[in-house]
């Protein structure tokens, strides 16, 4: 099979969670190089994929051997790996924004129109989504009739060091801000922000949560929360179906992306996301810990060859491992008399 070779510019959490999935996941094709401005990080990672380390992201597009770039640098950045990528006729997946103001993106646009070819793709992964499109489909077909009003929540744990007002819409709100325009089939017309009161774990001046308010040609309003120091998780929703699913994954207490989905894949996904913090709360681990072991037990996780009495210590051993607090010497210990 012919292997598509992709050069990474960015290795950070996003940027590696691409190479893994490239690298591990995805039939036809590998990571060859990889440049960050952290030398040294990007060097453990050309590393460990066995790929070529490149301390400018330029001279990774320029290589031969890159048919493909992924750009999940920082936001200012984005711009001239684009454009270098279009040089080079190179097709380039920019994590969004795909740059910082209206007159850079322009210039983007027109570098690729100037070029004769479609090279370009931004980060917005919610047009895939299967929910996001069973929504499309739904308000397309015109059963529930016209939309008059959206209402959009995105939240996150906490927000790097780098945190500035403006991530709120280039890095946040801009995926409802595709989305929207996606779902509705129109353009946004008009655009304001309202200020809240400022939370109390946001530093230097900056400003957060945030309220967007849009108004699309048609009249649609919608409104997006943005709020990226809520301390205790990663949240999004669209619309206000909660299923089962988000109940039994405590949404209270560990919120999961809220969307259609069963319980065990609930729980998976409040895990996951839960993780890309640098470690969750102890009252966290121990509900999922326990909503974990419950749906090994009765969701039909396979146990072959143990007995129905030792079910219980096989789940925790299961989790125990998913979650790598599990060793092999952990033994279940009987109080005496019990």
């Amino acid at each position: 099979m012919e292997m598509l070779q992709v050069g990474v510019i960015g290795t950070g959490a996003i940027g590696r969670s691409h190479i893994e999935r490239l690298n591990r996941h995805v039939t036809g094709a590998r990571v060859v190089a990889v440049s960050d401005i952290n030398r040294k990080a990007a060097q453990e990672i050309a590393e460990t994929y066995h790929a070529k380390c490149y301390a400018e992201g330029e001279d990774l597009i320029r290589d031969p051997e890159v048919q493909a770039v992924i750009v999940c640098s920082w936001d200012p950045t984005h711009e001239k790996y684009v454009l270098e990528a279009i040089r080079q006729g190179k097709f380039v997946f920019c994590e969004k924004p795909l740059a910082e103001t209206v007159e850079a993106c322009k210039h983007i646009v027109d570098a690729e129109i100037a070029g004769g070819k479609q090279l370009v793709q931004v980060g917005f992964m919610r047009r895939f989504d299967r929910d996001y499109l069973r929504m499309k489909q739904a308000l397309d077909s015109g059963s529930f009739g016209a939309p008059l009003m959206v209402h959009c929540v995105h939240r996150n744990a906490t927000s790097n060091d780098q945190y500035e007002t403006k991530v709120n819409v280039t890095g946040t709100a801009i995926h409802e801000i595709d989305a929207m325009r996606w779902l509705l089939g129109e353009d946004i017309v008009s655009a304001r922000i309202v200020q809240p009161r400022v939370s109390r774990h946001v530093a230097n001046g900056n400003k957060d949560p945030q309220i967007i308010m849009l108004q699309t040609k048609s009249g649609v309003i919608i409104d997006v929360e943005t709020f990226l120091h809520c301390r205790y998780g990663y949240e999004i929703i669209a619309g206000h179906r909660r299923c089962r699913a988000s109940e039994l994954a405590g949404l209270e207490v560990l919120p999961c992306i809220v969307r259609e989905m069963t319980d065990h894949e609930a729980i998976r996904e409040m895990r996951d996301s839960n993780k890309q913090r640098d470690g969750m709360l102890p009252t966290e681990l121990a509900r999922l810990l326990d909503l974990e072991m419950e749906d090994i037990k009765h969701q039909g996780v396979p146990l072959k060859n143990v007995a129905e009495g030792d079910i219980g210590k096989r789940s925790a051993e299961i989790v125990g491992e998913a979650h790598g607090i599990w060793r092999p010497w952990c033994r279940p210990v009987r109080k005496p008399g019990g």
